[in-house]
């Protein structure tokens, strides 16, 4: 089963959720219904890295996007970085983009391979 711990950073507007074990849809879902009841910061990085999310399948990725998007407000602005290590997690990630930028959705959605490079986009002001 999969396990999340949040760092947050306030004052930088930025939450930080890492996620390590073998993940499934219900712990997906109940990640990002609790990430929305918390103080919702405009920036997120979702750091899979330690993480297998080997159970994970399309049909999921395209009912996370849909879900998650029932907490977010269409005039919501920020940043989502996705970190992912495997080649499967780069596929899934994909996958969620896509259904991200089919939407015009206002919060920007990219993914990383490294956790640096992630936060630094997060901090820019691009």
């Amino acid at each position: 089963m999969g396990s999340i711990s949040t760092t947050l950073f306030a004052d930088r507007d930025i939450t930080i959720k890492t996620i390590e074990g073998v993940v499934s849809f219900k712990n997906v879902q109940q990640w990002v219904r609790e990430f929305y009841q918390e103080s919702v910061t405009r920036n997120i990085i979702w750091d899979f890295t330690g993480a297998s999310i080997i159970d994970l399948r399309s049909q999921d990725v395209k009912r996370i996007f849909h879900f998650t998007r029932q907490f977010i407000p269409d005039n919501s602005k920020g940043k989502a970085a996705l970190v992912v290590a495997s080649e499967h997690g780069l596929g899934l990630s994909k996958i969620y983009k896509t259904h991200h930028d089919l939407s015009a959705h206002n919060v920007e959605h990219r993914i990383f391979r490294k956790f640096q490079d992630a936060l630094e986009w997060i901090e820019s002001s691009e």
